[in-house]
């Protein structure tokens, strides 16, 4: 294998060593698909991502964006001395997924709704 090749790693997201149950558990939390999804809309701002989510309180809004910066999902910038997320790549990826699943949940809902 050439050096600059990295050796790939067996994902197998129900070992417990795997890498991919860590993100799975920062993923799932309360928060992360309405900021994923409040960041793909562009929102870019704490105030305006806590504002746009309803329900949602400063505490725990600012440890979404946390654990998504260390996860690799947001960027964290400054912007005029003030902090401004952004999405990565994969972050958009998995907020595209959420949008996905949120749109599921409502077609679902409106047919128990109307039946």
């Amino acid at each position: 294998m050439p050096r600059s090749e990295k050796p790939a790693i067996d994902f197998d997201a129900f070992n417990a060593s795997c890498p991919s149950q860590s993100a799975l558990r920062d993923l799932t939390g309360r928060w992360v698909p309405l900021v994923l999804i409040a960041l793909d809309d562009g929102a870019t701002r704490f105030g305006e991502i806590h504002r746009r989510i309803g329900g949602s309180n400063e505490r725990m809004i600012a440890q979404t964006l946390r654990t998504l910066e260390v996860d690799g999902f947001i960027h964290r910038s400054m912007d005029c001395g003030r902090p401004a997320y952004s999405l990565t790549a994969g972050g958009r990826a998995v907020a595209a997924r959420f949008r996905d699943l949120i749109e599921t949940l409502y077609a679902h809902l409106g047919t128990q709704a109307s039946a």
